[in-house]
């Protein structure tokens, strides 16, 4: 059986694909971490400025509408930070996925590539069969008209 000349060279290929395939898990990961806590930061800053609400309509002490009022910024600002990351996080989900077509493209060509190796072979092996057997039929034609 014939071997590819560039086995470990696809090796090695493959082996780039599969390692970037897991960075892009990765970074899909600390996305999805990401966004989920942006998500309840978000649910925490809604239920907190209805409760405010309902207690600000029945009445409250002033410094216990400053710490509401307070914490009540202080969510928004993680809101704010907690979205600069999901950003940071996004891109790098990005780029890791460029990573990872690029790779499965630089895989696929060395494929195509093993595969046209083989084809020439298969080629060249089928035109040696088909010479063996002119031969074989050239001299038992010449056999056969000597005997006659």
């Amino acid at each position: 059986m014939v071997r590819f000349s560039l086995e470990p060279v696809l090796e090695y290929k493959k082996q780039i694909e599969e390692n970037r395939i897991r960075e892009l898990i990765q970074a899909r990961n600390i996305f999805n971490k990401a966004y989920e806590k942006l998500m309840n930061i978000r649910e925490l800053l809604n239920a907190s400025k209805k409760e405010f609400s309902q207690k600000n309509r029945k009445g409250m002490k002033c410094s216990e509408r400053t710490l509401y009022i307070n914490y009540i910024n202080n969510l928004s600002d993680q809101i704010e930070y907690q979205q600069q990351i999901v950003g940071k996080a996004k891109i790098d989900v990005d780029k890791k996925l460029i990573m990872v077509i690029e790779a499965s493209k630089n895989r696929k060509m060395m494929e195509e590539l093993k595969k046209k190796e083989f084809t020439v072979y298969y080629k060249w092996l089928n035109s040696l069969e088909t010479k063996m057997i002119d031969e074989i039929a050239i001299r038992n034609f010449l056999k056969n008209k000597e005997g006659e």
